[in-house]
């Protein structure tokens, strides 16, 4: 009876002991495959971020490439495709009170170089859209700034508000309808059509526009979206270029995308007097 006992103590003990062996090894296991995983994404990401350079400093050339990182196995596959060129542009960043965006109106080149002389400037009408109808703690006003060319460079100013605050006009803000050229990305609270642009800001006959500059004011606290849209027919210039890279090591992908805007000029700009002489009061 003693012997059945002492063999039924040391098969149990043998159980515990394997029991204990698989968990330990199953855990070795799998904190190995993390570790794996966890450093193929971190050489993956690497590489995607090389493709991202890349593309940004010039080496991927006609849109499309690949290449390898280091001697590791690890790839990249890159494309750049330009944002902007039909009837929309949508901003993907929201602004709060003096922050701005800018709306390019004439074309550039592929490497963010003012296209010289100035073409296809934009000149039909232009509606700018803004405002989340889901947020109700504040209402923002728009500036917008006309950077256009006419021997010089030159800057006019307009500046709307729903409640006529701080002398902003109220004339022609309106909630979005059917005609409007507000994008469907996302619903607005507001839009302001410039009809045509040219004519709304005053410019004259061989006034080319450059670009607008974009301004949400009266909304300290809360982020709202913006959007500009063109009638039927006519078409916003391209507005900089997307670049996406896939980085891949081992069994892991990772994704990176980066959005490369024209080049433009400081906000500082917009505070500042210019004089090619001296200033008279």
């Amino acid at each position: 009876m003693r012997k059945g006992q002492a063999l039924v103590v040391v098969l149990l003990a043998l159980a515990i002991a394997m029991t204990v062996g698989l968990a330990i090894v199953t855990r070795n296991v799998t904190e190995v495959g993390i570790s794996t995983t966890q450093e193929e994404s971190a050489r993956a990401l690497s590489a995607a971020e090389s493709g991202i350079e890349a593309a940004l400093g010039g080496v991927v050339v006609g849109g499309v490439g690949s290449g390898n990182v280091g001697s590791q196995g690890a790839t990249y596959d890159v494309k750049t495709v330009d944002v902007g060129g039909g009837r929309y542009v949508t901003f993907p960043e929201g602004l709060m009170a003096g922050e701005s965006t800018t709306l390019f109106l004439t074309d550039y080149n592929k490497d963010g170089t003012l296209k010289l002389p100035l073409s296809g400037t934009f000149a039909g009408r232009l509606d700018i859209c803004w405002g989340d109808p889901n947020l109700s703690g504040e209402t923002p006003g728009i500036e917008a700034e006309l950077y256009y060319y006419n021997s010089a460079y030159v800057i006019k100013r307009l500046a709307f508000d729903p409640s006529g605050r701080g002398g902003f006009s109220s004339a022609g803000v309106s909630a979005p309808g059917g005609s409007d050229n507000c994008p469907g990305d996302r619903p607005y609270k507001y839009k302001v059509s410039f009809d045509p642009l040219a004519t709304s800001f005053g410019l004259a006959a061989g006034d080319k526009p450059v670009f607008m500059r974009l301004r949400t004011w009266y909304n300290p606290n809360e982020s709202h979206y913006l959007a500009a849209g063109a009638n039927s027919g006519n078409i916003l210039p391209v507005q900089g270029v997307l670049v996406e890279a896939t980085g891949k090591a081992g069994e892991t992908a990772r994704k990176v995308q980066a959005f490369r805007r024209y080049p433009d000029m400081a906000d500082l700009i917009d505070f500042t007097v210019f004089s090619g002489g001296d200033l008279l009061k």
